[in-house]
C-alpha cells in the first residue's frame, strides 16, 4: 500500500487480482483518514459546532475535548474533528477501551505510542507480557517475554526465519468493538448519507438497543500478515451506484500494525428492507500488501461476528519475519545476558526484543569474554 499525494495506491497478491476487481465493481471511494503529523486546522470554532453523533449543538453540548476521529491508542494524535461533542467523547471512550482489550498485545508489539507512551501489555492468562525496555542503547526497544521464562509460548519457524507467538486476549465485550469500529466510519460518511444511517447512530447511542441486535454481518474480517503497514488509518468504500448486488451501502477497512480489519454498515433503513429474504452480498476487499514487492508475505485470515454483548476473550496470532537473514544469532541467558559460548537454539526462545531505530547496530566482539 502506498500513500501520496496522489492518493492511495492498494497492491494485491496476484492471484487476488479477480477478488479486488469484483470488490472495486461493487464498491468505490468514499472517503479516507490516514494519521497525520501535525494538528488538523481548518476546524470550526466551538460556538458553530454540532454533534454529527447526539446531534446537539453548542451550547447544548461542550466541545472542550479533543475528538480523535481513530483512537489515540492506535497512534493518532493529530486526526481529530469539530462535530464530536464531550458527551459522546466519553461514551465512545468506553467502546474504545474494549477495542484496546480486542487488540491486546497487538498495541505494544507493533511499537504504538498513545497519550504519553507504548503501553505495557500481558496476555489474559499471563503467560505472555509486552513491555518497554533499554537494550545495548536502544532506549525505544520492546521485550515481548514469556512469563516465568516458560519455553514454548514463542515459536520460531526455521523455514520463513519468522518469531510467531499466540495470546489470549483480556475480556471485551463483542458488540462494543463493532461500535468502535463503526463510530470512525460514520466520521467518515459524507454528511448527505448521515440522516439514512439514523438507525446505526442510534445503535451507537443507546446501550438498550445492543440487546436486540443479532446480524451476521455485525461481524470484523481480519487479515493479518508477517510484516506491518507503513500507515494506520481507515479507508471508507461507498457502494457503487450501477452496482446490481444486494451489499451493504458503506464497508470500511482499517488498517494498523500487522493486520487489516473490514467491517460492513448494513445498519441503514432503506438497506435492511431491500434484503429481506434475499440473497446477501459480502463484496471482501481481499488482503492489501504493506508494500509493493511482497508478494511473498504469508497471511492468515479470520472472520468474528461481533453482534453478542456477552464478555469473551480471543486467541490472537502475531508473527515476525526477521529482516535481515545474514546476521549470525547469538544465544543469551533468560537475563538478556550474552552467552558466546552457547549455541542459539530456536526450541528455547522465551524473549523478543523489537527495535524501532534504524540507526541501531548491534555487535559483538568476540576476543571479549562476555559469557558472564
Amino acid at each position: 500500500m502506498q500513500i501520496d499525494e496522489d492518493g492511495i495506491t492498494f497492491t494485491f497478491y496476484p492471484n487476488h487480482e479477480e477478488e479486488a476487481r469484483k470488490f472495486f465493481d461493487a464498491y468505490e471511494f468514499g472517503g479516507f483518514d490516514f494519521l497525520i503529523t501535525s494538528e488538523r486546522t481548518g476546524l470550526k470554532e466551538k460556538q458553530l459546532r454540532k454533534c454529527r453523533y447526539c446531534k446537539k449543538s453548542y451550547p447544548q453540548v461542550k466541545f472542550d475535548n479533543k475528538a480523535h476521529t481513530i483512537p489515540e491508542f492506535l497512534g493518532n494524535k493529530y486526526s481529530i474533528s469539530d462535530f464530536e461533542c464531550d458527551t459522546c467523547n466519553k461514551l465512545f471512550g468506553e467502546y474504545e477501551k474494549q477495542l484496546s482489550n480486542y487488540f491486546g498485545l497487538a498495541i505494544p508489539a507493533n511499537r504504538t505510542k498513545g497519550k504519553k507512551r507504548i503501553p505495557s501489555a500481558n496476555s489474559y492468562d499471563k503467560k505472555i507480557s509486552a513491555k518497554r525496555t533499554e537494550f545495548f542503547g536502544a532506549k525505544t526497544a520492546i521485550e515481548i517475554a514469556s512469563t516465568n521464562n516458560e519455553v514454548g509460548n514463542i515459536q520460531y519457524n526455521d523455514a520463513t526465519d519468522s518469531l510467531s507467538l499466540k495470546f489470549e486476549t483480556e475480556p471485551y465485550r463483542p458488540i462494543d468493538v463493532y461500535k468502535a469500529f463503526l463510530k470512525m466510519a460514520l466520521g467518515l460518511i459524507p454528511e448527505e448519507f448521515v440522516e439514512d444511517y439514523k438507525l446505526s447512530f442510534d445503535i451507537l447511542l443507546k446501550k438498550e438497543l445492543s440487546e436486540k441486535l443479532k446480524d451476521e454481518m455485525i461481524s470484523v474480517y481480519v487479515h493479518n500478515f508477517d510484516k506491518a503497514y507503513n500507515y494506520n488509518g481507515i479507508v471508507l468504500f461507498k457502494k457503487r451506484a450501477d452496482c446490481t448486488l444486494l451489499a451493504p451501502p458503506f464497508t470500511m477497512v482499517l488498517f494498523y500494525g500487522q493486520s487489516m480489519h473490514q467491517i460492513y454498515l448494513p445498519l441503514q433503513k432503506e438497506y435492511l428492507i431491500s434484503r429481506n429474504g434475499k440473497k446477501i452480498s459480502y463484496p471482501l476487499l481481499p488482503p492489501v500488501l504493506p508494500e509493493k514487492n511482497d508478494e511473498k508475505l504469508k497471511f492468515s485470515y479470520v472472520t468474528e461476528r461481533l453482534d453478542s454483548s456477552e464478555n469473551k476473550t480471543s486467541t490472537h496470532y502475531l508473527s515476525i519475519v526477521h529482516t535481515n537473514p545474514d546476521e549470525e544469532r547469538v544465544a543469551t541467558d533468560v537475563d538478556g545476558n550474552l552467552k558466546l559460548s552457547a549455541q542459539f537454539n530456536s526450541d528455547k526462545i522465551t524473549k523478543i526484543i523489537i527495535i524501532d531505530d534504524p540507526d541501531f547496530t548491534f555487535q559483538i566482539d568476540k576476543a571479549k569474554n562476555i559469557d558472564g
